[in-house]
């Protein structure tokens, strides 16, 4: 009698074993299709939005390479600073600590600069600067300064959005090179803002068809203004 009884039992464990597979089947299956769920991926045209932005900042960056200068009490109102190893197309400009802007003039490895009493100030060069000859480039105050620190970066340029802004509005041949120098397909269109504030922005947008889908990427970003000022802002890339 116990033959057919540990058959039953053989029967019965096979039958818990097969469930309990069958449930870690399910399990994993399950998981799967949570971690790899195609409709949770990102589409084609998200991937072209955040590859538009990330193309958009690196065609309209430009160097900037800053010097903060310490300024001794006895100095006269003209400083004579010498700073080498600067790219000759770089023009300058130069502000207090505050922000506020101060006449400079570059003439080679000199930098002449009126501190207007100022005891600090940052010295910016970049190719985006227009040359400027408000002070004179001779008879400066020599040695009575120290060059405290200096750092090479790069920002999105103002200067270069507004270009890029003028020639999308262009329209025609002028926004399909934009678009072929962006890497997008001939079948897809974008949009683009750079916006400071509410008031304070740079956007260049078409009449988007209702019909459309429209994806969006945005990205924080320091941007060198005309004026020379590092400001913050949101770069908001639009495609469809």
């Amino acid at each position: 009698m116990s033959f057919p009884i540990y058959l039953m039992n053989k029967k019965a464990a096979s039958q818990i074993e097969f469930i309990f597979s069958f449930v870690l089947f399910l399990g994993f299956v399950g998981f799967a299709l949570i971690l790899f769920n195609p409709l949770k991926s990102p589409g084609v045209t998200q991937v072209l939005s955040d590859q538009t932005l990330d193309e958009i900042i690196k065609d309209s960056s430009t160097e900037v390479i800053s010097y903060s200068v310490k300024i001794n009490n006895s100095a006269r109102q003209t400083i004579d600073l010498t700073i080498v190893g600067v790219n000759d197309s770089y023009n300058v400009v130069a502000q207090d600590i505050n922000g506020f802007s101060l006449n400079a003039t570059r003439n080679e490895n000199r930098v002449y600069l009126d501190r207007q009493g100022k005891n600090f100030s940052i010295i910016r060069y970049s190719s985006d600067f227009s040359s400027f000859s408000g002070v004179p480039s001779t008879g400066g105050d020599v040695g009575n300064y120290e060059i405290a620190s200096s750092i090479s970066e790069h920002f999105v340029s103002e200067k270069e959005i507004i270009n890029l802004k003028t020639k999308y509005g262009q329209g025609g041949n002028s926004y399909n090179e934009i678009r072929d120098s962006l890497n997008l397909p001939s079948n897809k269109d974008f949009a683009f803002a750079v916006i400071f504030s509410n008031t304070d922005n740079i956007t260049a947008e078409m009449k988007i068809p209702g019909s459309v889908e429209v994806f969006a990427s945005e990205q924080d970003i320091g941007v060198l203004r005309t004026n020379g000022l590092i400001k913050y802002a949101k770069l908001i890339v639009k495609t469809w």
